[in-house]
C-alpha cells in the first residue's frame, strides 16, 4: 500500500521497545523496529486496518479498528471470521482479500 500514497503505518503486536510519538513522524525504510507496538499510538486518522494475523487475533483487532475509528477493516487471503465481523460494527469489513489485488483488479483506491 505504500506504492499508493497513503500513509502506512505497520504495527506489530509483538513489539516491545516503546516507541516515542516523534519516531512515528521520521520518514525512513519499515522494518521491526519501526512498527508501532500498541494500537493506541496508531494515529486517528487511520481509515484502514489491514490484518495480517489469523482468526485467533481477528477479533480483538476488529475492536481496536472501531476504537481507533477507522472506515474499513480487511483480513488478507485465507483469513475468513465472523466474530471479528461482528466486533467492527459499523465499519466496512471484507474478509480473504488483499487490498492491493482488489485495487489492480476493480481500481477501487483514488491514486
Amino acid at each position: 500500500m505504500c506504492s499508493y500514497s497513503c500513509p502506512g503505518f505497520p504495527w506489530c503486536p509483538r513489539q516491545n521497545a516503546a516507541v516515542d510519538e516523534k519516531q512515528l513522524e521520521e520518514p525512513g525504510s519499515v522494518f521491526v523496529k519501526d512498527t508501532i507496538p500498541k494500537p493506541s499510538l496508531l494515529p486517528a486518522s487511520s481509515e484502514m486496518v489491514d490484518v495480517f494475523r489469523d482468526n485467533s487475533h481477528t477479533g480483538a483487532l476488529a475492536g481496536d479498528a472501531t476504537r481507533l475509528g477507522a472506515s474499513s477493516f480487511w483480513m488478507q487471503p485465507g483469513i475468513v471470521d465472523q466474530e471479528a465481523a461482528v466486533r467492527a460494527a459499523g465499519l466496512t469489513v471484507v474478509m480473504d482479500r488483499c487490498p492491493v489485488i482488489e485495487d489492480r483488479r476493480l481500481r477501487v483506491f483514488n491514486h
